[in-house]
């Protein structure tokens, strides 16, 4: 039997047998795992961010890949100018997982288990059967689709901007979750920008956040007001003390995480950050930080009238703390001027 055909046949007994009782690591078949790493090994070019940059660019994007580039600000400072909803979202390892749901007929374990670990690590989690799977990609796919940026892995990185397809694969073995996240975050990516399936302006890095922070003082000087989106209450502490004349509004998320492995129940609190919103967010500068949910989220604001950033890990640079390995690469007057925000 082909390595196809077993992949095949282990995956409709697979989730016959298994559906609504989530998806383990060791449910993977073999020959699947096997199958993944031949195509990593067989695509290289994926982990060269100068390939990536000119595949994006021969499909007519404008591509800016520097997470620095003053572009991105600039675009978020117009929007808040002149009131123009405008969105900016991040395509991460985990992203990836969930919009790859069902996007590849080889994989149905890898990505099953992938996107259920990926939504068990969130601060806000819930349980998952192929229904929910199916309503969370779809949310997803709508607010990627309809951003005006979109940051995608592969673009950039610290160092020389090249990786070693070998080493990935070893990763990948080791950990199924997060690097199928990074090759589909690659691969689906590009899948989409050849098929145009974003309407996005720009595409850019999934570090852009970096370069938003550098120039927070100015965006938020031309914002009538800062919302924050975060379970990162001393970041918005220190915004607030940091531009003690605007108004900083936080809306609390991370209430809704159960025991790992537990019942935690419907995304409830999808509906209720979606409540939690105000109905005109004109002229509002939204700052998300919620993992994957922030996608969704900032779907949500510019459909009323808001300036979305996905800025994820940065709330904690803002609350002083390195939890990215690429934030140790950062220059050091960046992380001195976000420290002195830190409270």
């Amino acid at each position: 039997m082909s390595v196809k055909k077993v992949v095949k046949v282990g995956a409709s007994r697979f989730l016959g047998r298994r559906r609504g009782r989530g998806f383990p690591r060791q449910s993977i078949p073999q020959a699947e795992l096997d199958l993944f790493g031949k195509q990593i090994l067989s695509r290289p070019e994926y982990l060269d961010t100068n390939f990536m940059c000119e595949a994006y660019r021969s499909l007519g994007w404008e591509v800016l890949p520097d997470p620095f580039d003053p572009g991105i600000p600039a675009r978020v400072k117009s929007a808040l100018e002149t009131a123009t909803p405008f969105s900016i979202v991040r395509i991460g390892d985990g992203e990836a997982n969930i919009l790859a749901f069902e996007a590849y007929a080889d994989a149905p374990h890898i990505d099953r288990h992938a996107f259920e670990e990926t939504v068990a690590g969130q601060s806000d989690t819930c349980t998952l059967d192929e229904l929910w799977m199916t309503v969370l990609k779809e949310m997803m796919e709508n607010a990627v689709a309809t951003a005006d940026v979109v940051g995608v892995l592969g673009l950039w990185v610290a160092g020389d901007g090249a990786g070693d397809a070998g080493r990935f694969q070893r990763h990948f073995l080791r950990d199924p979750r997060g690097m199928a996240g990074q090759w589909r975050g690659r691969d689906l990516m590009l899948r989409w920008a050849r098929e145009r399936s974003f309407n996005a302006a720009v595409l850019a890095s999934a570090h852009l956040y970096l370069g938003v922070l550098a120039q927070l003082e100015e965006l938020a000087d031309s914002a009538r007001e800062v919302v924050c989106i975060s379970d990162r209450a001393a970041a918005v502490a220190a915004l607030r003390a940091r531009f003690p004349e605007k108004p900083v509004t936080h809306l609390p998320v991370g209430g809704a995480r159960g025991r790992r492995g537990g019942r935690q129940g419907r995304p409830d609190f999808l509906l209720r950050t979606r409540e939690a919103l105000p109905v005109d967010l004109r002229g509002r500068l939204c700052l998300v930080g919620a993992g994957p949910w922030a996608k969704i989220y900032c779907g949500w604001i510019k459909r009323r009238g808001g300036v979305a950033v996905d800025l994820g890990s940065g709330f904690d640079l803002l609350e002083g703390k390195l939890t990215r390995s690429i934030h140790k690469e950062l220059p050091q007057e960046l992380l001195n001027r976000l420290s002195s925000m830190a409270v």
